[in-house]
């Protein structure tokens, strides 16, 4: 769950996790303000004592504001952090912090990252916006609001796909391919790696596989 106590800054947290370390279970927890990264890594760090959770592939959600020492202390236990695209939305005002999360500081730290929108509960979104957050550091207004903590298009499609997988334990089964893996893939209506930072949001699927499967094939081009 994303939040699996009601205070998740107190006891309740710190044996909500014991009891998942000694269980074996996968933790994502709502993580977005500085005193909730210290409060919820100084709970990791409890439970691993009592019960490993190297291999458990715990994670922090959102991290907008994470700092070099949280993120040092994640990657020692062998947790990570998933990443959403809540600034993309933000205003126009790039004068009061409304970036993140620091992507660049988090890839260049080496820490498993995954990737979403944070939407689904209330409807699905477009994936592309995300990376075109993350790749540009700019919101939905075109406002620069994560300057300087910009990442390369390949980056960002690592994070989106074996990143998240790595999350969920799946990537050996999803998220690039491999042989041995799903044939799970989408040809695209663009070349991503060359389109405009701006065209990236437009992007769409004109032939998608599952288990090696068309599953969609836009009538338009005939891929089928």
């Amino acid at each position: 769950g994303e939040n699996i106590v009601t205070d998740s800054r107190g006891l309740a947290f710190v044996n909500a996790a014991t009891v998942a370390a000694r269980r074996g279970w996968s933790l994502e927890q709502h993580s977005s303000q500085p005193e909730e990264n210290t409060a919820h890594i100084a709970a990791f760090e409890t439970a691993n004592e009592i019960a490993s959770i190297a291999d458990l592939r715990w994670t922090l959600t959102h991290v907008q504001q994470i700092t070099p020492e949280i993120v040092q202390r994640l990657k020692t236990l062998g947790a990570g952090v998933t990443v959403q695209d809540h600034r993309y939305y933000n205003r126009g005002n790039v004068e009061n912090n409304q970036g993140g999360p620091p992507l660049r500081m988090l890839v260049d730290a080496g820490i498993p990252i995954g990737g979403g929108t944070d939407s689904t509960n209330a409807q699905p979104m477009n994936p592309w916006y995300s990376i075109y957050y993350m790749v540009s550091g700019k919101n939905v207004g075109g406002y620069a609001v994560n300057a300087g903590q910009e990442i390369t298009r390949l980056e960002a499609l690592k994070i989106y796909t074996l990143g998240s997988a790595w999350v969920t334990r799946d990537d050996d089964s999803f998220g690039s391919i491999e042989i041995g893996k799903f044939a799970d893939l989408a040809v695209l209506s663009d070349n991503y790696l060359t389109v405009s930072d701006s065209d990236i949001r437009g992007i769409s699927s004109v032939l998608t596989l599952l288990g090696g499967a068309v599953v969609y094939s836009d009538p338009a081009v005939g891929l089928d």
